[in-house]
């Protein structure tokens, strides 16, 4: 009988940690761009549509075997289009304090993995090239699925097909 009890305990504490730590989850996903000053999200609006055009045009450049352009724009990637050169110390330290740190950690390997697909550029490697640029793909659509959802609300029920689908 004691032993149960002390069961119940520790189920009734991984149940409400569980629950804290969901909720916990929930406000972070919520917290993020919506939380930006309105230059800041213009930044980073123009900051997304240049990616966007960039990976469509990276796209284009492989398959023609136009490794110049893939670097160029696999560079510009990497450094960020907007957001490095136009912020200013107070806004990147805004961006720094008010996005998710999950949000920070994906850009921060998504831009890596476009470090990797200018060398997969220089050496001329379709395949590694096609690699990367899947996984910055990848990259994006996690993003955009955890932390942009009312901006792609499609997300919300794809992911839940794709999880009663496996």
């Amino acid at each position: 009988r004691n032993k149960m009890k002390k069961t119940l305990k520790k189920l009734a504490l991984v149940s409400m940690i569980t629950m804290l730590s969901s909720s916990i989850f929930a406000s972070e996903m919520k917290k993020g761009v919506e939380e930006l000053s309105p230059e800041v999200r213009v930044l980073l609006v123009k900051e997304m549509q240049g990616i966007e055009q960039g990976m469509k045009d990276v796209f284009s450049y492989i398959i023609a075997g136009n490794w110049p352009e893939v670097k160029k724009i696999a560079v510009k990637i990497k450094e960020s289009y907007i957001l490095k050169q136009n912020l200013t110390k107070e806004q990147a330290h805004e961006l720094d304090v008010k996005l998710p740190k999950g949000f920070l950690e994906l850009d921060g390997k998504f831009h890596n993995q476009a470090g990797m697909l200018s060398h997969a550029a220089d050496m001329e490697n379709t395949e590694l090239a096609n690699f990367y640029t899947y996984k910055m793909q990848e990259s994006c659509i996690s993003c955009h699925s955890t932390y942009a959802q009312s901006k792609f609300p499609l997300f919300s029920k794809t992911l839940a097909e794709d999880v009663h689908s496996h």
